[in-house]
């Protein structure tokens, strides 16, 4: 299974909604609670808009803070309000958190499943697989000025790993 995600829910995610439509491909977009609406990001009713169409918006927490600097209840808060916002706002249960700037530490770890998190996603480098664990699960990025064909070799290069 390949999950295609997109972080910090900017604007240009929705122009790419279209794109994914036309070829009937998913995605998922982790956006951060507190850029609702806000400058260059999604608004409420896009992300209505894309959910209704396939796309999974799911949490990048409120404040988009490294969670590893944080105390427990600190992280603890980032988590379950962004949940319980996505969980309103989108009529879901939000089961999947992409840790801000892929920084986590083993409280982290705990914490995200006890607020009702299923599985959660960093930006260590690689394809993901069980032996992370559900809630370190590695991606692959994919970084603008990539090539089609580098980003075609990192793709191939994580399925075989």
């Amino acid at each position: 299974m390949r999950l295609d995600t997109f972080d910090d829910g900017y604007a240009d995610n929705y122009e790419a909604f279209p794109i994914l439509k036309e070829n009937d491909m998913n995605a998922t977009v982790f956006m951060i609670g507190k850029t609702i609406d806000q400058g260059h990001h999604l608004t409420e009713y896009q992300m209505m808009e894309m959910s209704r169409d396939g796309i999974s918006i799911e949490s990048h927490t409120i404040n988009h803070l490294e969670l590893n600097r944080m105390a427990a209840e600190q992280q603890e808060a980032e988590m379950v309000q962004s949940k319980e916002l996505f969980d309103r706002i989108l009529g879901q249960d939000t089961t999947v958190l992409s840790y801000p700037v892929g920084r986590y530490n083993e409280e982290s770890l705990r914490l995200t499943e006890e607020a009702g998190y299923k599985m959660a996603v960093t930006t260590e480098p690689g394809g993901a697989s069980r032996d992370q664990g559900m809630h370190a699960l590695h991606r692959v990025r994919i970084s603008p000025e990539l090539s089609v064909e580098g980003c075609a070799s990192l793709i191939e290069n994580a399925s075989n790993h």
